[in-house]
C-alpha cells in the first residue's frame, strides 16, 4: 500500500482511487459512529475523499496513509458537529435500525457518547480500526507511552461508567 500511496502523492489519480477503495469502509465506519446517519456518514466519505484528493502531496509519511484518512474525517465529523449545534439545537438523534437490533452495541454507542470528543476518538481509533499506539502517538503529536497511558485511562472510565449503570 504505500507503493501506492507514493504514486497518489506524486499525483497518480488512479493510485489514488485505489487508496480511497482500501480505506474506504474505515471513513464509513467512523463518519457513521459520529454523525449517527447514513446520508450524514455518506456525504462525510464523500467530503473526506475531496480533501484528501486536494491535500494528499502533504503526506509526510506514506506507511500511515490509514491513520490520515481517518484523523481527515474524525476533523470533519468533529466539524460538522460544531456546525449543526450552531445551527439549531439537534434534536435526539435517531438509532439506526443495525443498532436496534444488536443491544450490545446500543449500549457502547451509549457509553462512547458519555467520552469526551478526545476520549472517543482514542478508542474508535484503537479498537475500531485497529490504528497501532504507535501510529496514534504520531497523529497526536506525543510518545507512545503517553498515548497507552490515555487510551487505557479511558478504558478504566468506560468500565466503570458500564459497572455504574450509566448505559
Amino acid at each position: 500500500m504505500e507503493k501506492i500511496t507514493k504514486k497518489a502523492i506524486a499525483g497518480d489519480k488512479e493510485a489514488f482511487i485505489l487508496l480511497i477503495d482500501t480505506v474506504k469502509a474505515d471513513i464509513y465506519r467512523t463518519a457513521f459512529s459520529y454523525m449517527k446517519t447514513e446520508e450524514l456518514a455518506l456525504e462525510v466519505v464523500q467530503e473526506v475523499t475531496y480533501r484528501a484528493l486536494i491535500n494528499i502531496h502533504s503526506i509526510r509519511q506514506p506507511a500511515y496513509i490509514k491513520t490520515w484518512f481517518i484523523r481527515i474525517t474524525i476533523n470533519y465529523c468533529n466539524d460538522l458537529i460544531r456546525e449543526r449545534k450552531k445551527v439549531l439545537q439537534l434534536e435526539e438523534t435517531m438509532i439506526p435500525s443495525a443498532y436496534e437490533k444488536d443491544f450490545l452495541l446500543l449500549e457502547m454507542e451509549e457509553l462512547l457518547e458519555k467520552l469526551s470528543n478526545q476520549e472517543r476518538e482514542w478508542i474508535v481509533l484503537k479498537y475500531i480500526h485497529g490504528i497501532s499506539f504507535k501510529e496514534m502517538a504520531e497523529v497526536f503529536r506525543t510518545n507512545e507511552n503517553t498515548m497507552k497511558t490515555r487510551v487505557y485511562k479511558t478504558l478504566d472510565k468506560l468500565r466503570h461508567l458500564a459497572k455504574k449503570g450509566e448505559v
